[in-house]
């Protein structure tokens, strides 16, 4: 179903520049989010190996925010000012490292679809962002490979449900966002009169006043 919804958004990827370039940006923020997590994994695992995956991963992840952030200042460098902010989610320690593994797997998964769909996208349009989406691929099936390997199908099975949550949850943020936004601008013009005649009923007096 997620997949759907990409596929319904491609005119408006690729028409300029400018939405490549944002398109890109998003991809950096993702990657280097992912890396947070990662870097708190390998600093708390209990298996060297693991710890060694996920300090791997971590690493391909921060290379990954970098050449996508470079590729979109390529584009436009007027995005060089765009605010870079990432999100920290503390999903090793909030979840435990056999969800947490559940739930790097799915997002390594539909990452990976997801920048499939892109790359094919471009046959014939941008040869560079494609090639970029080339490479940054190979990494992405090892991802979801080692991570595969490792995890359990009950974990699998509880990342697909919290995964679904909370894309629901964000899903529901932004008309909540905008209908707050709307019902105060009417609240304030509704009261916008009573506040004229208040002032106009309550003036206060002019000039000195004795005590």
């Amino acid at each position: 179903m997620w997949l759907l919804g990409v596929r319904l958004t491609r005119w408006a990827r690729w028409r300029t520049p400018r939405s490549t370039a944002r398109l890109l940006l998003k991809l950096a923020h993702a990657e280097r989010s992912s890396f947070y997590d990662l870097i708190e994994a390998a600093n708390g695992s209990a298996d060297l190996e693991r710890r060694a995956q996920y300090l791997r991963h971590a690493t391909d992840e921060q290379r990954h925010a970098a050449i996508f952030r470079l590729r979109a200042l390529e584009l436009d460098p007027s995005l060089a000012s765009a605010p870079f902010h990432v999100d920290f989610e503390h999903l090793f320690s909030s979840l435990g490292e056999p969800r947490f593994l559940g739930v790097v797997h799915l997002g390594e998964r539909r990452g990976r679809a997801q920048l499939t769909l892109y790359r094919d996208e471009l046959v014939d349009r941008d040869v560079k962002t494609r090639a970029l989406f080339d490479a940054i691929l190979k990494d992405e099936a090892h991802h979801e490979s080692y991570t595969e390997a490792l995890v359990t199908p009950a974990a699998r099975r509880w990342a697909w449900w919290w995964e679904a949550g909370r894309s629901w949850r964000r899903l529901g943020a932004r008309p909540t966002r905008a209908l707050f936004t709307l019902s105060m601008w009417v609240v304030f013009g509704l009261m916008a009169p009573f506040s004229w005649v208040s002032r106009r009923l309550r003036r206060l007096p002019t000039g000195w006043q004795k005590p």
